[in-house]
């Protein structure tokens, strides 16, 4: 596909949305490109907030949506420069730098305090000035209070295509704080899709960051070819400053990241071996780790000169408090050495296994399965019930669909990147719709609002949220996992359905305009929806799953409670609407608000009982026997003694010659699998019988393991 290909197939896709959502392409243009951007790591937890006033000597002040990052301790905003035209219309330096100078222009107001004049102070723009101007003013490190803005990034979003190639345009520092400008034009959205990347990779140059043009290191020769390579390096704390001053939290690996964010301040044991002893610090400091995915060396083999797709999987802490000793308390670094491990992953299994080094490198910090749960078995699981549950056919349509759950970000793309023509993609679309595709997020989204009633938590944005869905799913994961059968799946697509088209009613309700805070709306109105049924009875998910769509006596619910949910939020006690929205207490006093649902929607319920019968009906094998004394016997095996029995099993079965090649295949290939962290395969029932039986035959010949 060349990039006038994708361009067209893009507006087409953002056309159509915008018709099925009630929305301009504008907005569904700008709502892609920031969940996108959030996926990829640049920004986190955003919030879509339009802001557009002229300030002092006319100046205008722009933006649409913003977003801080309390790990690296950045400011970000976002402009959207949507142009709905048939062809990428230019975008020149200048008119790059004119979005720019309106989004800084609204720092600079705030920042001298001047903001105030011009933002209404009811509007959440004035809530969000007052925090801005808070921070702007922590200038020091306030080990207590560690909130400052020490960085500034402004991101402009356009569907335009760039006259020269220009991603990151120099800016001038804003009283003393680093200002980043990114800009994402059509072309590198192509360029992103067409390489299959999650995300962009972060590339090391040591020619930049080091006098020596490059890093020492010692290699591990493990005499052995394996799936990794591992080097042990020493780090120049003013070069490992420096890296994570240019690149921010981009550089934590995604676990990392979610312990800082949760757990982390400036450490001040570090930071007081940075001040009185920094020679010291090489022996007083556990030292950092990291992975990559490829290195490149100096001319005579004695540095490694590059390093491609850098990940600190440990260390961040330290790596922080480095560049906040350098950046705000003008330290010198020179003496301050780090010991670095660097582990170069050639395996196949990429992801996985840098999650599982992940693990044991922050064994010390408790870090959880829950923590680790981006590979988790649990959306292997949930992508295999999408492949094996068509949905029915939609009223007036011939033909059943498929749900397609991105496991993987960026795979239904990918997809239709290998296609060889349009008849082919026609084909693709209609059985594998657009408007049918789920990411790992939304699912947490549409799961943590209707099934567990949190809408506080869906408010606090993606990353948090997904934290807390983890934390239930491992949990239930490990208490039962054939519960997430047929049923469950089918439920999970109810709520996504509940969702999607709550966020539609809202869009073209008369009540609703440009600008209202949707995205704390719709979960504050599915919760309250289902929080209001009596807990015999629930929602009709299985009428939902079954005509693909809500019935009438939802909707109208969703109606009526749409916007006594946003008059409410709006109510929000001089707090900007969407922090309101996070609060717990908000959720529990709009739970407690009056409300008696309709005498046509209470009819329509279902009993809660007939559906949990389905979900246990799936946990049974044919002829009654229930599958879950089975799988979860046998889990619990292969997740057993470092996961060795099974191994140990067929081992005594090849020394008795009990073992015939069939038993031996579906235990070595499947059943062994289990014991790893993220297993690319599950057991079909059938092999789960063979594991079964063939345990049970070793016992008969007196072989206990």
């Amino acid at each position: 596909m060349t990039l006038n290909e994708y361009y067209i197939t893009f507006m087409e896709e953002v056309r159509n949305d915008s018709v099925i959502v009630g929305n301009t392409p504008a907005n569904v243009f700008f709502e892609k490109m920031v969940e996108r951007l959030e996926s990829m790591e640049y920004i986190f937890n955003p919030t879509h907030l339009s802001f557009y006033k002229s300030g002092t000597g006319q100046r205008i002040m722009k933006f649409d949506a913003y977003a801080f990052d309390d790990v690296d301790k950045s400011f970000a905003l976002l402009a959207n420069e949507f142009i709905d035209d048939d062809d990428p219309v230019p975008f020149s330096e200048r008119d790059i730098l004119q979005v720019a100078t309106r989004m800084l222009n609204y720092i600079e107001e705030t920042h001298n305090g001047t903001i105030f004049k011009y933002a209404d102070p009811s509007a959440d723009a004035f809530g969000l000035a007052k925090d801005v101007y808070n921070r702007l003013k922590i200038d020091y490190v306030d080990l207590d209070n560690d909130i400052p803005i020490d960085r500034i990034k402004l991101f402009v979003l356009t569907n335009r295509k760039l006259s020269k190639k220009v991603t990151n345009i120099v800016m001038d520092e804003f009283h003393g704080r680093r200002v980043e400008l990114n800009v994402w034009d059509i072309e590198r959205i192509f360029d992103v899709v067409s390489s299959g990347r999650e995300k962009e990779p972060i590339i090391i140059d040591f020619e930049k960051y080091s006098d020596t043009g490059g890093l020492p290191f010692i290699e591990a020769d493990f005499g052995i070819e394996g799936d990794y390579e591992a080097y042990m390096c020493i780090m120049p704390g003013k070069a490992l400053g420096s890296i994570y001053y240019d690149h921010g939290s981009r550089l934590l690996e995604g676990n990392v990241r979610a312990f800082l964010s949760a757990r982390g301040k400036i450490n001040k044991g570090i930071r007081k071996t940075i001040h009185t002893e920094p020679a010291r610090f090489f022996a007083y400091n556990n030292g950092i780790a990291c992975t990559a995915k490829s290195i490149t060396f100096t001319d005579d083999n004695a540095r490694i000169r590059r390093i491609e797709d850098l990940q600190i999987i440990n260390g961040g802490q330290t790596t922080a408090s480095l560049t906040s000793a350098m950046i705000k308390d003008k330290v010198s670094l020179a003496k301050i050495f780090v010991p670095m491990k660097l582990t170069i992953v050639k395996s196949e299994d990429y992801d996985d296994l840098i999650q599982n080094i992940s693990r044991y490198a922050n064994s010390q910090n408790k870090v959880s399965d829950a923590d680790l749960f981006s590979n988790h078995p649990f959306h292997r699981r949930f992508e295999k019930l999408a492949t094996n549950n068509p949905a029915p056919a939609k009223y007036g349509s011939t033909h059943a669909t498929y749900w397609t759950y991105e496991r993987t970000r960026g795979k239904y793309e990918q997809s239709q990147f290998k296609l060889k023509n349009k008849t082919e993609m026609d084909a693709f679309q209609r059985k594998y719709p657009k408007d049918q595709v789920i990411k790992k997020e939304e699912l947490a989204k549409y799961v943590m609002a209707g099934h567990y009633m949190q809408p506080h938590t869906v408010s606090k944005g993606a990353a948090k949220n997904m934290n807390e869905f983890a934390i239930k799913m491992d949990s239930e994961w490990k208490r039962d996992l054939t519960q997430f059968g047929n049923q469950f799946f089918k439920n999970s697509i109810s709520y996504a359905i509940l969702f999607r088209t709550t966020d539609k009613i809202i869009q073209k309700s008369p009540w609703y305009t440009s600008g209202l805070n949707k995205l704390n709306i719709i979960p504050y109105t599915i919760a309250k929806i289902i929080s209001s049924i009596p807990s015999e009875y629930m929602i009709n998910l299985i009428r939902i799953w079954k005509e693909q769509e809500l019935y009438p006596s939802l909707v109208e619910e969703v109606k009526r409670i749409s916007e006594m949910a946003n008059t409410f939020l709006q109510s929000s006690e001089g707090m900007i609407t969407t922090e309101y929205a996070k609060r717990e207490e908000t959720w529990k006093k709009f739970r407690a608000m009056p409300y008696r649902p309709s005498n046509s929607f209470m009819d329509d319920l279902i009993d809660r009982a007939y559906v949990e019968s389905l979900i246990r009906a799936d946990e049974k094998e044919e002829g009654g026997e229930k599958t879950i004394s089975i799988e979860t016997t046998i889990y619990d095996l292969a997740r057993s003694e470092g996961g060795n029995y099974w191994q140990r099993l067929i081992e005594e079965g090849r020394k008795r010659t009990s073992i015939t090649p069939t038993e031996y295949e579906i235990i070595n290939n499947y059943i062994c699998e289990l014991a790893k962290d993220s297993p690319k395969r599950f057991p079909t029932q059938a092999q789960y019988r063979v594991a079964w039986n063939y345990r049970k035959k070793m016992e008969d010949q007196g072989v206990i393991v």
